[in-house]
């Protein structure tokens, strides 16, 4: 797994969190 991959999907999560 890249470090950009890592830095999405943390990205993703957050966008997630912040939905809710």
């Amino acid at each position: 797994m890249t470090l950009s991959e890592l830095r999405k999907k943390r990205d993703d999560a957050r966008k997630f969190l912040a939905s809710i």
